[in-house]
């Protein structure tokens, strides 16, 4: 055979191996589209499909647009997405998955008057390991006024099944930014939880700014502040039984503009007088509930249940300062607890 058949031969074998690849990668992009449409019960495009030898398949540029017809999956965009599953453990009768998601990024809306159904039952699991990096979640908040746009940036998050079988480990970072991306806070999630649908999880929202959040204290008190910042962590437990979130506020540096009264009576600076501590600190705890089933406008919820905190720290400061001149005049007494709750 000459050196020029042998050529010719040669770039006939590497087109019919090139050419072979594409219908396949090409048809694989269509079976993925078909089947995670099907899945997701709304349509799916995929740009291209890449083999990862020898066991692994990358998904290029996956979109997922909203549907208007019908209330289904917000619109959502993942820049890539690799699937690997461990050859070995496949071989030993054990599933290994492990899920990357690069870059996705999510917008979400929540409408004025809409509540949230809280759902129990299995979660559908499919890899045994997830991790995503440089996400962004964007959230436009309706139910207060004015609307507040959450942004969610730089999000990296981490799922691995644990030693105790059924139970998934899970943590979640992101910083918090307003709507022209410029950061208020940071956000923290992690905990567990199992395939029946149990979850728990401890939730952090740290050092926000109290400017970015005036509209829900607007709704709160009546008023907002122009300046401070405020931590919250919440220990949340949802299970077949309902929803618990156990809440830790605290506050500090906080300044309200204006002498305008509260809500809950004093004005706005004078009540942060009367509930920080030595430090200049404002610590609040409340409990929130729910079933499943019921229909829970949270953003009521929590105006209502932190209202009533805040009356509750108010009162004990005032019953405070009352049983703190028992011993003088009862005159004194009373003029020092008008005065306390004086604006």
């Amino acid at each position: 055979m000459t050196t020029r058949v042998k050529l010719v031969s040669w770039f006939i074998a590497v087109g019919l191996v090139v050419g072979a690849y594409v219908t396949a990668t090409h048809s694989l992009t269509s079976r993925f589209e078909n089947g995670l449409s099907r899945l997701l019960k709304q349509q799916v495009k995929i740009q291209s499909v890449e083999l990862i030898f020898p066991t692994g398949v990358v998904l290029k540029k996956i979109s997922i647009p909203a549907d208007p017809s019908k209330e289904g999956l917000p619109p959502i965009s993942i820049r890539e997405v690799a699937l690997r599953f461990g050859l070995l453990s496949f071989l030993q009768g054990r599933r290994d998955v492990v899920m990357e998601l690069t870059a996705p990024t999510i917008s979400l809306r929540r409408n004025a008057k809409t509540g949230v159904k809280l759902l129990s039952g299995r979660l559908p699991l499919f890899a045994t390991r997830l991790r995503i990096r440089n996400g962004e979640v964007t959230v436009v908040d309706r139910q207060v006024s004015p609307e507040v746009t959450w942004t969610f940036q730089n999000v990296s998050a981490s799922v691995s099944r644990s030693h105790r079988p059924e139970e998934y480990l899970y943590t979640i970072l992101a910083t918090v930014a307003d709507a022209q991306k410029k950061p208020v806070g940071q956000c923290e999630i992690n905990g567990h939880f199992f395939s029946n649908g149990t979850i728990e999880a401890t939730v952090s929202l740290r050092q926000m700014d109290l400017g970015f959040l005036a509209p829900y204290a607007g709704a709160i008190l009546g008023t907002s502040p122009s300046q401070g910042t405020c931590t919250l962590t919440s220990q949340v437990t949802l299970h077949e039984g309902g929803v618990l979130a156990d809440s830790q506020l605290s506050a500090s540096g906080v300044v309200f503009p204006t002498e305008q009264p509260t809500l809950v009576g004093p004005t706005g600076n004078r009540l942060v007088e009367m509930l920080r501590d030595s430090a200049g600190t404002i610590q609040l705890s409340f409990l929130v509930t729910g079933r499943p089933g019921e229909q829970l406008n949270w953003s009521e919820l929590m105006t209502s249940t932190i209202r009533e905190s805040v009356r509750q720290a108010l009162a004990k400061g005032i019953q405070n300062v009352l049983s703190s001149t028992e011993q003088q005049p009862v005159e004194e007494s009373v003029r020092k607890g008008l005065e306390s709750i004086g604006h």
